[in-house]
């Protein structure tokens, strides 16, 4: 009895090898196939302003007033085909152009984040919904048969949001000089680029994000994946679909200097590798201004999260357009 169940130990032991060495070979292939394809894999960003067009509609979907609100939903039109679905919200009672912040937020939020903030302190605000042809509740193998869209969508969100600027320069109660531009959770990983590609955002804050966009990936898969090689490399993979070799924000804030950047991060945020929010903070180039807030990870769910950062953000905003006159 005792060596039958000898027998059966050695027996899951090398079971548990043989499993392991077999993820283990499929993952580096994997890998270096991924490797092998990245050098050919285009950077989108040279394509941006042909992306981008040029604005040839704008169609109002609704309007309506809420206390010292007016909100505006609208889908704007290029000319290279790119649709952008916005949100804009406008204090009521104006007299002077005022600054605006576009919000980038997350995949699902969308352009429904400037309905989240209870008090704007005066500061117009927009946000746009990911240019994202799927189906917006896809999770787990659905988003895999979702993958062309998916990066499409990510190719397409840069672009989107200086198209953006296009139309929010004309609009007679936003001051076109002071346009800022906040990523927050998922955003942040692409505010970066048209951060530092589009000279007309005054400034640009960073809001419970990080760099090094594959290692956050492969954190996030740690819950699936218990084995930490096979998370590394499952990162990569994920890192190499989701082009984050030419958009990862670590190779683009810097790019924003001279105009200014705000990186927020949240002490207790378990969403990323220490190391992953150190290289962001790394890559700013002067002038940059890092803030540590107490709490978790900003969450639509999390009211009082999103109070403490919005009143953070806004009240600044507000300070700066009364104190320093608009170049």
């Amino acid at each position: 009895m005792a060596k039958t169940r000898h027998h059966a130990r050695l027996t899951r032991r090398w079971l548990r090898v043989i499993r392991w060495a077999f993820f283990g070979l499929v993952g580096l292939t994997l890998l270096l196939l991924a490797f092998a394809l990245v050098p050919v894999i285009p950077d989108p960003t040279l394509h941006y302003a042909d992306r981008k067009g040029q604005l040839v509609e704008v169609q109002q979907t609704a309007q309506w007033h809420e206390q010292d609100s007016i909100y505006t939903e609208l889908s704007l039109v290029s000319s290279s085909g790119l649709r952008v679905e916005l949100t804009t919200r406008l204090p009521l009672a104006t007299t002077s152009p005022r600054p605006l912040v576009l919000l980038l937020g997350g995949r699902r939020t969308g352009r429904d984040a400037v309905k989240m903030i209870t008090d704007t302190r005066g500061v117009a605000l927009a946000a746009i919904s990911y240019p994202f042809a799927g189906d917006p509740k896809a999770k787990g193998m659905a988003l895999v048969t979702d993958l062309y869209d998916i990066q499409q969508a990510i190719r397409d969100t840069a672009p989107a949001l200086m198209l953006v600027v296009d139309y929010l320069i004309t609009h007679p109660q936003i001051d076109p000089k002071r346009i800022e531009l906040a990523g927050v959770s998922l955003g942040a990983f692409f505010v970066s680029v048209p951060g530092a590609l589009d000279p007309r955002f005054r400034r640009v804050w960073l809001i419970h994000g990080a760099g090094e966009p594959d290692k956050v990936l492969g954190k996030g898969t740690e819950r699936y994946i218990s084995f930490t090689p096979l998370s590394y490399i499952a990162g990569k993979l994920l890192g190499w679909m989701t082009l984050s070799h030419h958009l990862g924000p670590e190779q683009w804030v810097g790019r924003i200097s001279p105009r200014p950047v705000i990186i927020i991060n949240a002490r207790q945020d378990p969403s990323f590798p220490a190391s992953s929010i150190t290289a962001l903070h790394k890559a700013a180039n002067e002038p940059y201004e890092i803030i540590w807030t107490e709490g978790s990870h900003i969450m639509p769910s999390r009211m009082e999260i999103i109070e403490a950062i919005s009143s953070l953000v806004l009240s600044r905003v507000a300070r700066d357009a009364n104190e320093i006159p608009a170049n």
